[in-house]
């Protein structure tokens, strides 16, 4: 009988390390948008000399959710698209004027052939000054998206894709350190890491 007392009080302890360790949060695909965008755990930024550099993590479930909700894909596509893009993984790379001023393209920018420079670096060349570190693998950017902005702003976005590759699997239990060599603006190596505790944190999307 006292075995059979400790053989329950063992298994509910085994259940409660369990439960508390999982994240049974799910939301719906637009409450999953919302969490996504308003909630800074994935957000990191850095102010260095007179720029603001931030990086956001974007989960495989966000882009799925905005494809639920542009209503474009059926459940077989969406699989797919959910195992082609298990092997990326994706941030918005932003970087802001802290003056509120002027865009960091046009910093320091006397003419239009320095403005031309910066525009193609950004557009065909800044990919390579970027890496994943994930585990012991380092991840290259494979794609490094300048969002083109006609109005006057004081930020530039790029998407950035990172591709684990046939070998490794990308682990989103264990930290994600974006590496950036600003070659563009001069301010040398900047790190930014999103925790393995908060990528724990991320919701389930439920569709």
């Amino acid at each position: 009988m006292k075995e059979n007392r400790v053989n329950i009080i063992f298994l509910l302890f085994i259940l409660l390390v369990l439960f508390s360790c999982s994240n049974d949060e799910s939301l719906k695909v637009e409450d999953y948008i919302q969490w996504v965008k308003e909630n800074d755990i994935l957000i990191k930024s850095q102010e260095i000399g007179d720029f603001v550099y931030s990086v956001r993590y974007l989960p495989v479930d966000f882009q799925i959710a905005n494809e639920l909700q542009a209503g474009n894909h059926n459940a077989f596509q969406l699989d797919t698209l959910r195992i082609s893009l298990s092997e990326q993984i994706s941030f918005i790379f932003k970087i802001s004027s802290i003056d509120g001023e002027s865009t960091p393209l046009r910093y320091n920018v006397t003419t239009n052939e320095e403005y031309s420079y910066n525009l193609q670096y950004c557009s065909f060349n800044i990919a390579d000054d970027f890496f994943l570190i994930n585990k012991d693998d380092t991840l290259k950017c494979v794609s490094a998206l300048l969002i083109r902005e006609y109005a006057v702003k004081s930020d530039n976005t790029i998407i950035l894709t990172f591709e684990s590759g046939q070998s490794n699997d990308i682990d989103l239990t264990s930290d994600l350190k974006v590496v950036y060599e600003d070659r563009m603006w001069g301010n040398g190596i900047i790190k930014f890491t999103i925790s393995e505790e908060n990528l724990k944190r991320i919701p389930i999307l439920k569709y």
